[in-house]
């Protein structure tokens, strides 16, 4: 095996969250890195050390390049991670596909965690009734879209960095509600069979709440 050629280091918290999609780029290419968890107590120490004042951030080359971000993250490892595979799309339209799917899983995991850490009772209420309306539509239209490309992945007819955000996304959506995929079986199929894709098999199975489907 050739020598890495760059070194990295990911600054989040110890937790899943929006860190672990970029741990799972990681982990699905066999890239090293270094995995720098914050608790929540050293936080108001390391945070004016993070170039936006949050997490995640990603430190390439001791230095030489810092990315913030999740999402700006995502999309650098998979063009440079490993480039000749194409893992962001290896069209201009593939690649916008991509940042489309990626985008919407997003909003969809920020609906759903933006209502289970609120604090506020009030409007921990408004937002989970928000969450209660939006998932099942928005989960009925990725539907459909997987579907119509052959249920197997988002873009193209392979993993690309979309499948891995939509695993992220879905398996944090069944923590907060499990069960929340029975009344839509082609997503629980691909979710399922991404859990288990030999790339990220193991760590998924020591590092993840088994699936509830």
């Amino acid at each position: 095996m050739s020598k890495q050629k760059h070194s990295y280091t990911l600054h989040y918290f110890d937790t899943r969250g929006r860190g672990e999609l970029i741990r799972l780029m990681f982990v699905y290419h066999n890239v090293t890195f270094e995995d720098h968890r914050i608790s929540m107590d050293d936080w108001p120490t390391c945070k004016p050390e993070a170039p936006m004042g949050q997490v995640p951030y990603l430190v390439v080359d001791d230095g030489k390049l810092i990315i913030c971000q999740t999402l700006s993250i995502c999309r650098y490892l998979a063009k440079s991670l490993r480039p000749e595979d194409y893992f962001g799309g290896e069209t201009k339209s593939d690649s916008a596909k991509c940042d489309m799917y990626a985008d919407t899983f997003m909003d969809l995991f920020s609906i759903g965690v933006g209502a289970a850490h609120e604090k506020d009772p009030i409007i921990k209420e408004k937002k989970e009734t928000i969450f209660e309306n939006q998932y099942p539509v928005r989960l009925r239209m990725l539907e459909h879209h997987l579907k119509n490309n052959g249920g197997h992945h988002f873009v193209s007819r392979k993993v690309l960095w979309c499948d891995l955000v939509a695993l992220c996304v879905l398996s944090i959506l069944e923590e907060i509600k499990p069960n929340i995929l029975q009344d839509f079986p082609d997503i629980q199929l691909y979710y399922i069979n991404m859990r288990n894709l030999p790339e990220i098999k193991d760590y998924v199975k020591n590092n993840w709440p088994p699936a509830t489907v």
